[in-house]
C-alpha cells in the first residue's frame, strides 16, 4: 500500500544496507567490518526488513552449496550477514513489503547483541562438532585443549584496543568465521577414523594417539599462526618448539613432527597470504589443505627411511603420486618467480616447466623402482605394475569405455544445454547457473557408484587420486594464465561461476575439485571391502564407501535445485532454507537405502535373501546424515 516513491526508497535503502555489508566480502580484504554488518542490519530494519532483488537472487543461489566434503568448501556467511539479509523478494527483483520469520527478528537482534555473542553465531559450524568430540570413544585431551586455547584467545581479543588477527594474513570469508571449526575437524577426524586399521603417520611408537597429539600440535600452532604474525626465523624456532613439546609429552618422533609442522606453515603461508593466494580460501579450507598436505610429507618421510618396508604396491604407488604433485606445485612457484626476475621467456610458461621436469621425474622412478620400490618387487617396475594393475578385465572396461562414454556424453550435453539457454536469456540466470552446477554432481554419482557396487574399490580410489592431480595441474595451468590454455578454460568455467568466484581479479576455482575430494576421502581412507562373507557386512560397506558421494552427489544437489526453486523459510543465523535442508535428509536416506539395496541384490541375486540393517547402522546413518544437513547450513 505504500506509494511508488516511498516504495523506492524502501528499496533503495535496503538495497545500500545489503551492499554496505556485502563490499568487504566481495572486496576480499579479510577484515571483520562487524561494526559495519551491524549497521547494515540496522539500516535495512529500518528499513521495513525489505531486500532488494538482487540481494534474494545471491542468497538463493548460494542455497543449499555444498560445504568442503570434508568438509568445507561452501561459501557461507556469517551471523550478522545473515541478520542483515533480512526476508528477501520473490527473487525477480521485486520490492516486496513483508517482514521476515519472527526468528530473523532474534537474528537481527543476536548482530545487535554483545562482540561475545557474535563470536559464537560465527562459530556455529565449529559448536556442531562438539557433540560429534563427546561422541568418540577415547575423549582426548587435545581436543579439548583445543577448544579451551580458542576461547581465551578469543577473549584476549576482545579485550585488546586492536584485533588480535595475524595481519600478513587474508581469507574468503570474515577474518573469524569457522575457526574453531578449521582447528577441531583436522584432530577429530584422525580420532573419528582411528582404530579401524588404519595407519596415520607422525605417531611413532604411540601408534594412533601418537598421531593424533600431533594434529592437535598442528592446530594449537595454526591457532598461534592465526593470530600472531611471525618472522621467519621465529616461526622456524616456534615448530622446533613443538616438536619438542610433542616429543617430551607423547614421544613423537622430533623429526617426523618437525616436518609436519614446517610444512602446515608452508602451505598455510601460501593458502593465506594476502600477496600470493589470499583471499581464495576459508580459514577452515587452508588449514585443511595445510594439514592433509604436511601428513602426506610426514608419511612420505617415514616411508622413505624404512624402505617403505610393510607397504603395500598400490600405496608406494598412491604416495610416490602426491610427492610428485607436491613437487609440481614447489616448481612451478620456483620457476614463476625466477622468470619474473630474470624474463628470458614469459613467467606463464612456469607451469609447463615445472610439468616437463615433473614428468621427467616421474618416468625415471616409474622406470627404475628408485627409492625403495626395488625392495618390495625386484620382479617389475612401477611402470609395469600399473599396466598390468589397469589392464585387468575390469578395470579396463571402466578406463577405456565406460568412463570416457559417461564424461562425453555428460559434460557435453551440460555444456550444450547450458550454453543454448545462455544465448536465449531464458529463465532466471542465477538460479539456472546453479542447476548446471549440480548436474556435475549426478555425473559423478554415474561415474563412482557403479564401481563401488562391482566391488573395483581399489581401481576406483587410484583412479580418484589420478583425476585430482590432473584436475591440480590444469587449474594451475587456468591460473598462471598459460598462453593458448588458460583463456579456453576461463571461457569454459565462467559458465557455472556465481558471484563469489571471479577470475578476472585471480580467483581460484576450487569447485569441481573440491566435489571430487568429497566423494573420494571415504573410498581413500576404507580402501577395500571387508572379507566377510555376510551379505549384509558387504553391502553396509558399500554404503559406508559411497558416504561422500551420497552427501556431496545426492544431498547437496537436491537441497540446492530445492532450495533455490522452492526453498522460503530460512534457518535461523544463515540464509539456507528449511525446504533445502529437508530436501537433502529426504534424498540422501532414500539413495543410501536404494545403494544398500541394489548392493544386497548383486550379492544374492534377490532381496529377500539378505539381513536387514541393524538398527544400529540405521542409526548411524540418520545421526550421521542429519549432522551433515546442520554443517551445510551452518559452515561458513
Amino acid at each position: 500500500a505504500m506509494p511508488a516513491q516511498a516504495k523506492s526508497s524502501v528499496c533503495s535503502s535496503s538495497s545500500s544496507s545489503y551492499q554496505a555489508m556485502t563490499e568487504p566480502r566481495r572486496r576480499g580484504d579479510g577484515s571483520s567490518n562487524t561494526g559495519g554488518t551491524t549497521e547494515a542490519a540496522a539500516a535495512a530494519a529500518a528499513a521495513g526488513g525489505v531486500v532488494a532483488g538482487d540481494a534474494a537472487d545471491e542468497a538463493g543461489a548460494a542455497a543449499g552449496h555444498a560445504s568442503n566434503g570434508t568438509s568445507s568448501g561452501g561459501r557461507g556467511s556469517s551471523a550478522c550477514e545473515a541478520a542483515a539479509t533480512v526476508e528477501a523478494s520473490d527473487g525477480r527483483g521485486t520490492c516486496q513489503g513483508r517482514r521476515g520469520p519472527s526468528w530473523h527478528f532474534f537474528a537481527r537482534k543476536l548482530a545487535s547483541q554483545s562482540d561475545s555473542a557474535r563470536i559464537v553465531a560465527r562459530q556455529m559450524d565449529g559448536l556442531l562438532l562438539l557433540p560429534v568430540l563427546a561422541a568418540l570413544p577415547g575423549r582426548s585431551v587435545g581436543l579439548c585443549l583445543i577448544v579451551v586455547a580458542f576461547v581465551v584467545s578469543s577473549q584476549a581479543s576482545l579485550g585488546s584496543q586492536s584485533s588480535l588477527r595475524n595481519t600478513a594474513f587474508a581469507f574468503r570469508t570474515s577474518s573469524g568465521d569457522g575457526l574453531l571449526f578449521a582447528l577441531l575437524a583436522g584432530p577429530a577426524f584422525v580420532a573419528a577414523c582411528s582404530g579401524e586399521g588404519r595407519w596415520w603417520p607422525g605417531g611413532g611408537d604411540a601408534g594412533e594417539e601418537g598421531s593424533q597429539i600431533l594434529m592437535v600440535f598442528g592446530s594449537m600452532q595454526a591457532l598461534v599462526d592465526f593470530k600472531v604474525c611471525l618472522d621467519p626465523w621465529t616461526q622456524c624456532l616456534q615448530a622446533a618448539m613443538f616438536a619438542a613439546c610433542g616429543h617430551s609429552w607423547a614421544g613423537l618422533p622430533p623429526r617426523s613432527a618437525f616436518i609436519f609442522l614446517v610444512m602446515q606453515k608452508i602451505v598455510m603461508c601460501t593458502c593465506f597470504s594476502e600477496h600470493l593466494r589470499g583471499r581464495c580460501f576459508s580459514p577452515a579450507e587452508g588449514l585443511f589443505w595445510a594439514q592433509i598436505l604436511a601428513m602426506l610429507s610426514t608419511a612420505f618421510y617415514e616411508g622413505w627411511t624404512v624402505g617403505f618396508a610393510r607397504w603395500r604396491l598400490q600405496d608406494i604407488i598412491l604416495i610416490f603420486l602426491v610427492t610428485f604433485g607436491m613437487m609440481f606445485l614447489l616448481l612451478t612457484a620456483a620457476f614463476h618467480w625466477t622468470l619474473r626476475k630474470i624474463a628470458i621467456v614469459s613467467h606463464r610458461w612456469s607451469p609447463i616447466c615445472s610439468g616437463l621436469i615433473t614428468l621427467a621425474f616421474a618416468l625415471v622412478w616409474a622406470l627404475t623402482g628408485a627409492g625403495g620400490w626395488a625392495a618390495q618387487s625386484p620382479q617389475q617396475t612401477p611402470m609395469s605394475w600399473v599396466v598390468q594393475f589397469i589392464l585387468l578385465p575390469g578395470h579396463a572396461r571402466l578406463l577405456l569405455l565406460q568412463w570416457p562414454l559417461i564424461l562425453l556424453v555428460g559434460v557435453g550435453s551440460i555444456h550444450f544445454v547450458a550454453g543454448r539457454c545462455d544465448a536465449s536469456a531464458c529463465g532466471d540466470a542465477a538460479k539456472l547457473k546453479v542447476l548446471y552446477r549440480k548436474a556435475f554432481h549426478a555425473l559423478a554419482i554415474a561415474l563412482f557408484v557403479p564401481p563401488i557396487l562391482t566391488c573395483q574399490v581399489a581401481f576406483l580410489g587410484f583412479s580418484l587420486l589420478i583425476a585430482a592431480i590432473l584436475f591440480v595441474v590444469v587449474e594451475v595451468c587456468r591460473a598462471y594464465k598459460v598462453p593458448g590454455l588458460a583463456p579456453n578454460l576461463d571461457r569454459f568455467v565462467s559458465r557455472y561461476l556465481d558471484k563469489r568466484e571471479d577470475t578476472s581479479k585471480g580467483d581460484l576455482v576450487l569447485t569441481h575439485l573440491y566435489l571430487l575430494l568429497g566423494c573420494a576421502i571415504p573410498v581413500w581412507l576404507d580402501g577395500r571391502l571387508p572379507g566377510s562373507d555376510e551379505v549384509s557386512c558387504k553391502a553396509w560397506a558399500a554404503v559406508r564407501l559411497a558416504s561422500g558421494i551420497l552427501l556431496v552427489g545426492v544431498g547437496d544437489a537436491f537441497a540446492a535445485a530445492y532450495g533455490v526453486n522452492f526453498g522460503r523459510t530460512r534457518w535461523p543465523l544463515s540464509h539456507r532454507t528449511l525446504e533445502g535442508s529437508a530436501s537433502f535428509l529426504a534424498s540422501v536416506l532414500l539413495a543410501a537405502w536404494a545403494l544398500w539395496t541394489m548392493a544386497a541384490r548383486q550379492e544374492v541375486g534377490r532381496l529377500a535373501d539378505h539381513t536387514p540393517l541393524a538398527c544400529k547402522q540405521v542409526a548411524a546413518i540418520v545421526c550421521a546424515t542429519f549432522l551433515s544437513m546442520l554443517f551445510e547450513v551452518y559452515t561458513s
